[in-house]
C-alpha cells in the first residue's frame, strides 16, 4: 500500500496498529512518526510521536551519509535535507525535547548501525553535524535575523531550541549598555586568545605568578559569576545579570597588565587567567561574531 502510495506512510500504520489491538496512543505515535511531511508541516502532537519523528530522521541522515548520498549542491534525492529540516522542527518546537543534542543523536543513531555489523566513520557524523547546522542558520536568516546575531548562535545548534532562547536573548539585549559592556569586554578577551578558543594546557598552568591587583581581582570576579552561574551555565540571560562587575575587573586587568609578558611563567599564567574568563561564555555564544 505505502509502496504505491507514499502519503499513506504512517496513515496506514495507525490503521493496521488500531486492528491489531494496539492502543490508540501507540497508533497515533505511529502515524506521527512521518510528520513533519514538509518543511512548514503539522508536526507531532504527542511525546512518542515525536520521539520516534527524531529518531526515523536521524537514522535516515546518518544512514545516508554512510552510504555516501549526502546532498550535493541542488541534488538531494532521498529528501537528506528535508529530513534535518524535519528534526529541526520538532526539537525547535517540543519543549519536552529540547534538551536532546544533535551530536548525542547521530551518535546513537551510529550505534545502531554498528550494531547490525555497519561501521560510522567520525567523519561522516561531523559532515552530517553540519549539514544539520547549516539548516539551522538558513531557518533563523529565512525568518529574518540579523546574520551577526544568527552567526552568533550557532554554537547552540547542537539543541536548536536553546539556540532560539539565546537569539530571543540576544534581540532584547543587544544595543543596551549592559551588553555591549559585556561583548566589548569578551571579545577583548578572546581575540588574545589562540583561534581554537582554549589556551593549551590552561588548567594545568602554575598561577602563583599571579599577584598584581588587577590579576587578582579579575581572578574573584570570574569565580564569583561562576558560582553565581552553577545550574545555569548556558543561560545568557543569567550571565548578563551578574556579569558588571566582571566587565570592570576585565577593563581594569587590561589597563593595568601587560598581557604578554616577557618572563615566559607571567605570561602563561595571565593567559590561563583569561582562558577561565572565556569559559564562563565560550559556549553560549559565538563573541566574535558580534
Amino acid at each position: 500500500m505505502v509502496v504505491e502510495f507514499s502519503g499513506l506512510a504512517g496513515v496506514m500504520a495507525e490503521e493496521y496498529a488500531r486492528r491489531a489491538g494496539e492502543s490508540a496512543e501507540v497508533a497515533r505515535a505511529l502515524a506521527e512518526m512521518e510528520l513533519p511531511r514538509s518543511a512548514g508541516g503539522a508536526l507531532p502532537a504527542g511525546g512518542a510521536g515525536a520521539v520516534l519523528s527524531l529518531a526515523d530522521r536521524f537514522d535516515l541522515v546518518t544512514g545516508m551519509f554512510v552510504i555516501g548520498a549526502a546532498p550535493t549542491g541542488s541534488s538531494d534525492p532521498f529528501g537528506v535535507r528535508r529530513a534535518a529540516i524535519g528534526l529541526l522542527n520538532v526539537l525547535r518546537s517540543t519543549p519536552a525535547l529540547a534538551g536532546i543534542h544533535v551530536n548525542e543523536a547521530l551518535r546513537a543513531a551510529a550505534d545502531r548501525f554498528a550494531a547490525q555489523g555497519v561501521e560510522v566513520p567520525a567523519e561522516r557524523l561531523t559532515e552530517a553535524a553540519e549539514l544539520i547546522t547549516r539548516r539551522y542558520e538558513q531557518q533563523l536568516t529565512d525568518a529574518g535575523h540579523e546574520h551577526r546575531l544568527v552567526q552568533a548562535v550557532l554554537v547552540r545548534a547542537d539543541r536548536p531550541a536553546h539556540g532560539d532562547r539565546t537569539l530571543a536573548t540576544l534581540e532584547r539585549h543587544v544595543g543596551t549598555e549592559a551588553f555591549d559592556g559585556l561583548t566589548a569586554a569578551f571579545q577583548r578577551v578572546v581575540r588574545i586568545l589562540p583561534p581554537d578558543g582554549a589556551e593549551a594546557g590552561a588548567d594545568a598552568v602554575d598561577r602563583s605568578p599571579l599577584t598584581a591587583p588587577a590579576e587578582l581581582r579579575l581572578a574573584e570576579s570570574a569565580q564569583a559569576v561562576r558560582e553565581a552561574l552553577t545550574g545555569r551555565e548556558d543561560d545568557l540571560a543569567a550571565l548578563i545579570e551578574v556579569s558588571a562587575p566582571l566587565v570592570v575587573a576585565i577593563n581594569a586587568f587590561f589597563d593595568d597588565v601587560l598581557v604578554m609578558d616577557p618572563d615566559p611563567a607571567v605570561r602563561a599564567a595571565r593567559l590561563a587567567l583569561l582562558d577561565d574568563v572565556a569559559r564562563l561564555a565560550r559556549t553560549i555564544i559565538d563573541w566574535r561574531a558580534l
